[in-house]
């Protein structure tokens, strides 16, 4: 899933960020600590499974619940974004290419209005 912040002039096809990248590292204790306590991990599963849903048969719950977490979370830690937007991108390999297909692209959205 990648997501970006939308300005009212904004009309490019830019700024998309992806959501929760994966980590680059972990060590062997983050490892272990991950077996017993992994809430953020379940949430990703979580997002996973709506974005299956969504790409396969679309509900406006799935792209409800979508925009709730990906709200609440950007809200935290960058509090000043107000409209976002999301898509869904499904990369797969063939050959030696990594290739990206966009699933979904939602409206843009006012965070504000969303976060419970």
């Amino acid at each position: 899933m990648q997501w970006r912040a939308v300005h009212e002039a904004e009309t490019t096809d830019s700024n998309w960020q992806e959501f929760r990248p994966r980590p680059q590292r972990v060590t062997p204790l983050e490892t272990l600590g991950r077996l017993f306590w992994n809430p953020r991990w379940n949430e990703t599963l979580y997002l996973v499974s709506l974005s299956e849903r969504l790409t396969l048969e679309p509900t406006e719950h799935s792209e409800r619940e979508i925009k709730t977490l990906l709200a609440r979370h950007l809200h935290m830690v960058e509090p000043g974004i107000e409209r976002l937007q999301f898509r869904l991108v499904f990369v797969r390999r063939e050959g030696g290419d990594l290739i990206e297909e966009i699933t979904h692209l939602s409206e843009p959205f006012t965070a504000s209005g969303i976060i419970r």
